[in-house]
């Protein structure tokens, strides 16, 4: 009596099985800005009480490839990093630190980030006028995003009301023709991007006046009703 015997171990141990973590709910985006985006997301559960950190990985739209972004611990995320005008998706899921990864959350919108306009074109100048026509330059506009600047140019009579449209260009140079004699003008000039940036009008009033025609010399004096007396 009161014999034990030996203990029976087994030969290699074992771990017990882990749960998943559910799904984080209602992702959505938040103060789209030109390179960035703010995600948030509601908790996952976790049966086995885990600590959670959610995945966080966004794509351009169409890429077929998700890029990582960040493992975070909240439940929100500061996406940055970004191109501006350009068109994102984003997806987030549930890991425990033990292999239980729930599925991605990808119910967001896709999204695009801001565009930033381009600034006003430089100081306009008069570079020739004649009688019908002028020539005039401006200084060039920067845009923060690198696109392309095209100058939209505009001119009128100075105190007209409407202005008339004269060329879309990406040069800093355009010639106005078809004008009045002896009248003044002015001239204004816009930057604009392809994605709907606009700058604010840069405006020349007035720019100028186109020269005036002298009368023609008047024809050689005579005498009219001379009699000739002897």
């Amino acid at each position: 009596r009161g014999a034990v015997s030996a203990w029976t171990e087994l030969a290699s141990p074992f771990t017990t099985s882990n749960s998943v973590p559910t799904m984080p709910g209602s992702l959505a985006t938040n103060n789209l800005r030109y390179s960035s985006v703010y995600l948030t997301w509601t908790i996952s559960a976790d049966a086995d009480a885990d600590t959670l950190s959610y995945d966080v990985e966004f794509q351009g739209c169409g890429a077929g490839f998700w890029n990582s972004a960040a493992s975070t611990s909240g439940s929100s995320f500061l996406l940055g990093g970004l191109n501006p005008h350009t068109c994102y998706a984003v997806r987030v899921r549930a890991n425990d630190g033990f292999g239980g990864r729930s599925t991605w959350n990808e119910s967001a919108p896709q999204f695009t980030t801001l565009n930033r306009a381009p600034s006003t074109p430089g100081a306009i100048t008069m570079t020739s006028t004649n009688f019908t026509a002028a020539s005039i330059g401006w200084g060039t506009a920067s845009d923060l995003d690198g696109d392309t600047i095209t100058y939209d140019v505009q001119y009128r009579i100075c105190g007209a009301g409407g202005w008339t449209a004269l060329v879309s260009t990406t040069s800093l140079t355009a010639g106005l023709s078809g004008l009045s004699t002896h009248t003044c003008y002015a001239v204004r000039v816009m930057a604009r991007d392809p994605y709907g940036g606009q700058s604010d009008w840069r405006v020349l009033e007035p720019a100028f006046t186109t020269l005036n025609h002298a009368p023609t010399t008047p024809g050689l004096p005579g005498v009219a009703g001379a009699r000739y007396t002897n």
